[in-house]
Formats: C-alpha cells, sequence, structure tokens
C-alpha cells in the first residue's frame, strides 16, 4: 500500500507521460512540439494526470467477479468514453474489455469505439471486439489500422493481430507486405512472428 502511494506520488510529481498510449503521445507531440509538453502545463497537466492515473487503475484492478464493483466501474468508464481526451477514452476501452465479458451497453461502445476519430481507441476496440467473439470485426479494422502512416498505430495494431494468431489468417497478405517494406524493427519483428502462426 505504501509503495502503491508512492508510485502515485511519484506519475503525478513526473508527469507520467505514458499513461498515454504511444500513438496518441505522437500526435500530440505533432501539435506542441515536445512530449514533455503535453503533461506540463500547470494545474491541467497535472490534472489530465490524475484523470488518466485513475482510470489505468481502475482499468486494471476490474474484478468481473464482483458485480457491484464491476457494474461502478463500467458506469465510470463510460462516461470516461464521451470524454474528449482520446487517452481517457482509450483506457475506457481497455478497462471494459479487462473487466467483462460481455453485455449489450459495453459491445455497444466497443462498437462504437470502432469507429473512434483516435486510431488507437479503433484498436483498442478490436481487441474487445475480439474477446466479445467478433474476431473477424477486429481483423477487418485492424487491417484497416496497418495502412496508417503512423508507424505506432501501425505497431499497436499488428501486436493485436498477433494476440489473434491464427484466427487472422486472412491478414497474411497485409503482414507479409508491411513485414517486407517496413523499416521499422519492432514492426517487422511482430510481422516475423505472427507469420509463423498464419
Amino acid at each position: 500500500s505504501r509503495l502503491r502511494k508512492e508510485c502515485d506520488r511519484w506519475q503525478l510529481d513526473m508527469r507520467d507521460a505514458h499513461l498515454i498510449p504511444e500513438s496518441i503521445l505522437d500526435e500530440e507531440e505533432q501539435t506542441v512540439g515536445d512530449r514533455w509538453s503535453i503533461l506540463s502545463s500547470g494545474a491541467e497537466g497535472r490534472k489530465r494526470v490524475e484523470r488518466l492515473l485513475t482510470l489505468a487503475k481502475l482499468a486494471n484492478s476490474v474484478d468481473s467477479n464482483d458485480m457491484k464493483a464491476a457494474k461502478d466501474a463500467a458506469n465510470t468508464f463510460f462516461a470516461a468514453f464521451m470524454e474528449d481526451d482520446a487517452a481517457a477514452r482509450w483506457w475506457a476501452v481497455t478497462g471494459v474489455t479487462n473487466g467483462f465479458s460481455g453485455g449489450r451497453p459495453a459491445e455497444d461502445m466497443l462498437q462504437s469505439a470502432a469507429k473512434d476519430k483516435s486510431a488507437a481507441v479503433r484498436v483498442a476496440a478490436a481487441r474487445g471486439l475480439h474477446q466479445l467473439g467478433k474476431t473477424d470485426e477486429a481483423v477487418s479494422l485492424l487491417l484497416q489500422e496497418l495502412k496508417s502512416d503512423s508507424d505506432f498505430v501501425r505497431h499497436a495494431a499488428i501486436v493485436e493481430l498477433d494476440d489473434i494468431g491464427a484466427a487472422a489468417t486472412r491478414a497474411k497478405p497485409e503482414v507479409t507486405r508491411l513485414r517486407a517494406e517496413t523499416k521499422n524493427g519492432y514492426i517487422k519483428n511482430v510481422a516475423e512472428h505472427l507469420l509463423q502462426s498464419l
């Protein structure tokens, strides 16, 4: 408990940018000039870190066997999904995916997230859809994201395809093309691993 509190304090004081997915960090960096400036803007930056830290901790601790806690968490995630902050929406989708095996509201949220303006949120939605048994939808969504201009988006998408594994067989031509064309070592390594299971 003491170490958790100290970690929270450190993340808030340091304005831990890793509470934001890499592809969103990259987009925001293009706007403000550097990663440090994204969260260093005084009270607003600290408030954003506090919000994202709260969502991150909840998303990674939901106990789906505790019905009341799961319902309270779901309500928090549904509210966060309506926020302007793409990172908050990403944590909302991640939390719903981590904590629930289904349910209409969660499925509706994931379907909406699949059309989100943020690529990071769309990739997170694909993970959730796969876990709900909608693997074909998830693969279609991830194949679209493999065509992104952003290495961060392509990397996130191929990692999710790798997790899907053999069920993503129809992705083989696109993954083969990406492996041949990319200069990004991380993407190439995951593509090679994925191709072994396709």
